[in-house]
């Protein structure tokens, strides 16, 4: 079928649906209704599209070649889609792939009619990244965190969003391709505060190593961040990608461009090295002028990722980051992830656009999943009784576990970080790791059942264990393990408390441990630099799961459907459901509160005086229990034991 156009922008293709071309052998195609158009740009334009599967329906992004691109210069049309096809599919063939990079699911051909002009326009199915209230693009996000601070990004942010470009460009090297066009708007981003996770997209003006030339002579990639040399027809190498992340550090760092002012002086100013110096910025967060001898370091490294000459320029993009990591560590600061953060939830907070739910997934056999941890795309990470298990968003996928990685002892699992996961179980052992290595191990005792883990970053985390006998009996009360900047603190014994369940971040140093005793629920607050513990008592039911939000308000939920909630030091206890266990629970960046059952999710508004939980998904057939939340900017993921995923979406 041919589909009739009137512009060039090809809005009329909305509620079209385009059917793909990479379904795995013995499975039918898949379909993908055009449900709002998002942009266009000098090649082609993007979409919000929904998957019309039968079973895994989700959001994807669909991007469309122009017709006047692809009939004005179809070669090259034709060449920048197998550039960007062949670019991301090298990507996907490691299972789990690198959540740092724009992730390909599908692609074809689409026929159009414009007046007396046909064309067939190619096109591509995309990972949606869905950014929420901070933006979606890295451009937007530091434009989003200067008009709420009057700063860019601080320490601690920007070595968390740094880290996953490097990561994601590293990955992309590794895969023979170099991308050519890195740049702030070439950057998504999804998540808030720790959970904040940068992908690399836009693949137009890759280029396979190897290869002397793409488009002839013609001078491609953006003023200001693409290298001198692939501007005047040199060589091109990993060594342009250096230098635009360079460029793009220093953009995060200050909220400008490294080579500013119109294209030609851009330009010139990128040939000669001329830039000006961090410590003048005005936007500079005010973490770094607490850091002069850091931010020197960093100037010095960002100055030797775009040397002119390419023998001074630093060589790759693994050791740009070598030398950068270190800079931005000695300068950590948490303070201004949570301006940003609140800045979020203002901005979430006025949204009224409905929220959608539905079952994403039914795995035809039981998975018996242990532990599920989520990350901010809407992947996840789960330990089942075959073993490590990835969620990759219609389904789940087997791991081989990382050498080192005892599975079958690994009783939780949590996100550390970007692409970096921390399992924990019997025996005292907590593993580091990512899904292809296990980066450290920390035995914390023979004689201690590591039960839960409450993360607050991959710097700052607390450990809940007990004390077990031979047989694997409790023989005391619950001990706490904190760790900060790299040192484990001291054990603290939780007197009175015997089994603990959760563990959910306070005010700033301080944690909520959760739990209960002889069938009745128990709460403690611990503060990690005196070791203080204070004791709150829950005299209902037993206490499973915990979250909190920013501003460390405290969520509890339990047995017989209860939920307990401490705001600045006021608890309340609310009956949520008769007769069902809460098993998990988690807080949005808005601060609404998630909480699931049987059969049942249920929501909390984030507004202070707000007092009612609300149904917003249910299934009486639906009997495994929940073990896993994640909740997001605008997205909610539950998984069963049995491997069901309940996926919950606002706006889209």
């Amino acid at each position: 079928m041919t589909f009739p156009i009137t512009s060039d922008d090809l809005q009329d293709l909305c509620g079209v649906t385009l059917t793909g071309q990479a379904a795995a052998p013995g499975t039918d195609p898949q379909a993908y209704r055009l449900v709002r158009h998002l942009g266009s740009g000098g090649q082609g334009s993007v979409f919000l599209a929904e998957r019309a599967a039968g079973a895994g329906d989700r959001a994807v992004v669909v991007k469309i070649w122009r017709p006047s691109f692809v009939l004005a210069e179809p070669e090259v049309a034709d060449l920048v889609l197998r550039k960007e096809w062949g670019a991301l599919a090298r990507l996907n063939d490691r299972v789990p792939p690198t959540p740092f990079v724009v992730r390909l699911l599908d692609g074809g051909l689409v026929p159009v009619a414009q007046r007396f002009q046909q064309a067939e326009l190619p096109w591509l199915a995309l990972e949606y990244v869905h950014g929420g209230a901070l933006g979606t693009t890295l451009r937007e996000r530091v434009d989003v965190s200067i008009a709420a601070t009057g700063h860019a990004f601080g320490p601690a942010r920007a070595r968390r969003v740094l880290g996953c470009i490097a990561e994601g460009a590293q990955a992309i090297h590794d895969a023979g391709i170099v991308h050519r066009d890195l740049k702030p708007t070439n950057v998504l981003v999804c998540g808030s505060e720790s959970d904040e996770l940068a992908k690399v997209a836009d693949f137009g003006l890759a280029r396979q190593m190897g290869i002397t030339s793409t488009f002839g002579r013609l001078s491609v990639g953006t003023p200001g961040y693409a290298a001198p040399e692939q501007l005047s027809g040199e060589a091109v190498g990993p060594w342009c990608d250096v230098f635009a992340l360079s460029a793009i550090a220093y953009f995060v760092l200050t909220g400008e461009n490294m080579f500013d002012g119109p294209p030609a002086m851009s330009i010139a100013r990128a040939y000669s090295g001329e830039f000006q110096s961090l410590p003048t910025r005005p936007r500079l967060d005010p973490t770094w002028k607490g850091a002069s001898r850091s931010l020197a370091r960093l100037e010095s490294v960002l100055r030797a990722g775009t040397q002119r000459d390419l023998t001074l320029r630093i060589p790759s993009v693994r050791e740009l980051w070598r030398k950068l990591e270190p800079a931005m560590d000695d300068a950590m600061s948490g303070g201004q992830l949570s301006v940003a953060a609140g800045a979020a939830r203002t901005l979430h907070d006025d949204s009224q656009e409905p929220w959608s739910f539905a079952v994403a997934h039914r795995p035809p056999t039981h998975l018996a999943l242990r532990a599920v941890a989520f990350d901010p795309d809407g992947h996840g990470l789960a330990v089942g009784a075959s073993g490590l298990l990835y969620w990759e968003g219609t389904r789940w996928l087997p791991v081989p576990p990382p050498a080192g990685l005892d599975v079958a002892g690994v009783r939780g699992l949590a996100r550390l970080g970007p692409g970096r996961w921390i399992a924990h179980g019997d025996r005292g052992v907590l593993a580091l790791f990512t899904p292809q290595a296990v980066l450290n191990q920390q035995g914390l005792g023979e004689g201690l059942s590591l039960r839960v883990i409450g993360v607050a970053s991959e710097r700052e985390f607390v450990v809940g264990a007990s004390p077990v006998g031979s047989g694997g009996e409790p023989t005391g009360p619950a001990v706490v393990v904190a760790y900060r900047d790299g040192v484990f603190q001291p054990a603290v014994v939780i007197e009175g408390l015997h089994e603990l369940t959760a563990i959910a971040r306070g005010a700033p140093g301080e944690w909520h441990l959760v739990g209960h005793t002889d069938g009745r629920g128990e709460i403690f607050s611990y503060a990690v630099e005196t070791g203080r513990v204070e004791r709150w008592v829950v005299e209902s039911a037993p206490l499973l799961a915990a979250a909190s939000d920013l501003d460390g308000t405290l969520f509890a939920v339990g047995a017989g459907g209860f939920a307990f909630r401490r705001r600045e030091g006021h608890p309340a206890l609310e009956r949520v459901l008769s007769h069902r266990h809460l098993t998990v629970a988690a807080v949005d960046p808005s601060g609404a509160c998630f909480a699931a059952a049987v059969g049942r999710v249920l929501s909390r508004p984030a507004a202070p005086d707000a007092t009612t939980w609300s149904p917003v998904w249910s299934d009486a057939d639906h009997a495994s229990p929940f073990v896993g939340l994640g909740a997001f900017s605008r997205m909610v993921l539950c998984a069963c034991e049995d491997g069901s995923v309940v996926v919950g979406r606002q706006g889209c």
